[in-house]
């Protein structure tokens, strides 16, 4: 199935290339005036959600080997701050805010962290209404082995929640609440995608929500994987 999908979406990728370069193209040589003008921007941003879906699927299906090197992560959150605040919905008056961090250095791909905070962002500020806070905190745990240290990496809205019964298959693939139709339409890979990121790093995500409470998604990752290891081990309390 992994080969499969892989193959799949390369070749929908090359058929969607032609067409958005004709679109890009159409839309440069049209007038506002000419007929389906206004069709043309729909037409361009559906195309980039195609794209967009199908560079999801890639990503999900491939086998990840992650390129651990010892990197800042408190640098990394803030770096995946900067990158959503460019996101943010300013008439709704949404903000991110980041509490005091601490100096941490761990062993990890910084390419996948910064796309495992990125989706954990996009996910709280897509859930929380106009004029709401989205939090980001990072934590040092108490140390329960002598050759490593577990730190936790925190996002907290104050939005719509999640409901129990929902609660159980978030971590499903192509699972989504996110149906709107519009640029905020979810493909249902983003939490599978990040669940997949902290395993690969010895990790443990964890989320709890409370319907008109909003939700909490706790990130715990070690300073250094286990080498070898095939399932997450359990960070401590």
């Amino acid at each position: 199935m992994g080969r499969m999908s892989r193959g799949l979406a390369h070749d929908l990728n090359n058929l969607i290339t032609p067409i958005s370069t004709f679109l890009q193209l159409a839309a440069s040589a049209t007038r506002p005036s000419d007929p389906g003008a206004e069709l043309l921007p729909i037409a361009l941003r559906n195309v980039d959600t195609v794209r967009a879906y199908i560079n999801e699927a890639l990503f999900f299906s491939q086998n990840q080997v992650p390129q651990f090197q010892a990197d800042r992560l408190d640098f990394l959150v803030c770096k995946g701050v900067e990158l959503a605040e460019t996101k943010l919905h300013q008439d709704e008056g949404m903000a991110i805010v980041v509490h005091e961090l601490p100096e941490v250095t761990i062993h990890m791909d910084a390419v996948l962290i910064l796309r495992l905070i990125s989706n954990l962002l996009s996910n709280a500020i897509d859930a929380s209404p106009p004029g709401a806070k989205v939090e980001i905190d990072l934590q040092t745990l108490a140390r329960t082995e002598p050759h490593r240290d577990w730190y936790r990496l925190r996002v907290i809205d104050h939005g719509e929640g999640i409901s129990k019964e929902n609660l159980k298959r978030v971590f499903t693939p192509y699972f989504t609440t996110k149906d709107h139709g519009d640029e905020r339409r979810g493909f249902g890979l983003g939490l599978a995608i990040s669940r997949k990121i902290v395993h690969l790093h010895g990790g443990n995500l964890k989320i709890e929500s409370e319907q008109n409470r909003g939700t909490v998604v706790a990130v715990d990752l070690p300073s250094r994987p286990i080498q070898n290891a095939h399932a997450p081990v359990t960070a401590p309390l």
